[in-house]
């Protein structure tokens, strides 16, 4: 390939770049989790006659699947209930009841999809012709959502694989020039761009099923983030087909619109828009080129061990590009976490101790990586491969820590909980869309509850 061929296919590159970016910068922007702002019927209300309907009110819109509302007597038996529909452009959800409720309490449990493609959850009582007796049930919203954390662990690994199969490839084509008898291991790329495609294609199977919508895969952002990943894998893996060796670096474009992706529907996008995207993108990079190059340089290391000088070689190239990876995780990964969990959530929150442990994974790959390195300088290829495939395996507890924690509401969309209060609650003003206000007596206490967007809950007494 000339010169001038490599930089048409280049501006090629760029251009589709540009065009998923312009794609997802089209989207609706990302908010936050959504937040239930009221109900009707009001929660730990009891009404005086059965309600027609049960609707819910969100601060953000939500896409919601036929079975996203299901009403329960005090029996836990399902009272049926019509298909949940959505309203005022998809900020609530409604369900008629067709039958006449009995006098009684009722919960009602609801789940609904955000706009970054997280499915939440949750539920709360009301009662037909008396009050709702003894404490509520403590309820929390739903935390991780694990076959999305399974397969998104599977969509990181697929990048990893992917990114870092193109550089270490580089790597290894510079460490074996004038070596032309060297094996050529089965590269880690392709498989790493199938991986991601599928895994992409199974959450998208995923999100239809939970909106029951196919149309809902381009009508909002968390759906066009899904189509831009699979069309980054996808054309990542057709252009590592296409390309000869020496172009393949150019595969690195299209896998570019994934890490973007992942920057839009990141936590930290939501709680910073923009920037928080970028530094999601720059972590979700360096991680993945950390454990795919490593993994890659480990298999070809495999594959040259009869040849002592190239694997040296090879080691000292990646320990180059490391060194400026590991500073970046570290960096952007620290950042990212103090924007997204205050420091006295570390310990009391599940995204709190979930980040513990990954944190914990990388310190782990960190020591490791620190004797990889040392027993290079030293040329001790046995201890290298030993000290690098233990590397590899809490990169991989670390990948799927940060699967469970993208599945997971970050501690700052948590809402407080409130204090154990015996009296009922009153609705006693709303403003539709905006603030729900409700109204609970206890001994020698009043709590006013004003419900918005971005406090979710405050406690006035």
């Amino acid at each position: 390939m000339t010169r001038t061929t490599r930089r048409r296919t280049g501006r090629a590159w760029a251009v589709l770049l540009a065009a998923l970016v312009a794609l997802l910068a089209g989207a609706p922007p990302a908010i936050a989790h959504p937040t239930l702002l009221f109900s009707d019927p009001a929660a730990e209300v009891a009404t005086g006659d059965s309600p027609g309907a049960i609707t819910l009110v969100f601060n953000e819109a939500v896409t919601a699947g036929p079975d996203a509302l299901v009403v329960l007597d005090s029996a836990g038996k399902v009272v049926p209930v019509g298909p949940t529909a959505t309203a005022r452009a998809g900020r609530a959800i409604t369900a008629a009841v067709p039958e006449r409720l009995g006098l009684g309490v009722y919960r009602v449990r609801w789940q609904v999809t955000g706009s970054d493609g997280d499915l939440m959850g949750d539920e709360y009582r009301f009662a037909v012709g008396s009050g709702v007796l003894g404490a509520a049930e403590a309820t929390t919203a739903t935390g991780t959502s694990w076959p999305d954390a399974v397969v998104r662990w599977l969509l990181f690994a697929g990048l990893a694989l992917a990114l870092g199969g193109v550089v270490a490839d580089l790597i290894a084509r510079r460490a074996r020039e004038g070596r032309p008898g060297l094996p050529s291991p089965h590269p880690l790329a392709p498989v790493g761009a199938l991986t991601g495609l599928v895994a992409v294609v199974t959450l998208g199977v995923l999100f239809v099923v939970q909106t029951g919508s196919l149309a809902s895969l381009w009508n909002g952002q968390a759906g066009i983030v899904l189509l831009v990943e699979a069309a980054g894998f996808g054309v990542g893996y057709v252009a590592w087909r296409l390309l000869r060796a020496s172009a393949r670096i150019l595969t690195l474009v299209p896998l570019a619109a994934v890490v973007v992706a992942e920057g839009v529907r990141s936590h930290a996008n939501t709680a910073a828009p923009g920037w928080g995207a970028l530094l999601t993108g720059v972590h979700v990079a360096a991680a993945a080129l950390w454990v795919g190059a490593l993994t890659q340089v480990v298999v070809i290391a495999l594959a040259w061990r009869s040849s002592r000088a190239p694997v040296h070689l090879l080691y000292l190239g990646y320990a180059r590009v490391a060194a400026w990876v590991f500073a970046t995780v570290v960096s952007t990964g620290a950042v990212s976490a103090l924007l997204l969990v205050p420091f006295a959530a570390w310990t009391g929150t599940r995204y709190g101790l979930l980040l513990l442990v990954k944190l914990g994974g990388v310190a782990a790959a960190a020591v490791l990586a620190l004797g990889a390195r040392r027993w290079v300088r030293r040329r001790n290829t046995r201890a290298v491969l030993v000290a690098t495939r233990v590397e590899i395996a809490a990169l991989a507890v670390v990948l799927a820590m940060s699967a469970t924690l993208s599945s997971t509401p970050p501690a700052s969309s948590q809402p407080a909980a409130a204090p154990v209060l015996g009296g009922q609650v009153v609705q006693v003003g709303t403003m539709a869309g905006q603030i729900g206000v409700t109204v609970q007596a206890g001994e020698q206490t009043l709590v006013v509850r004003l419900t918005s967007p971005p406090n979710r809950r405050l406690l006035l007494g």
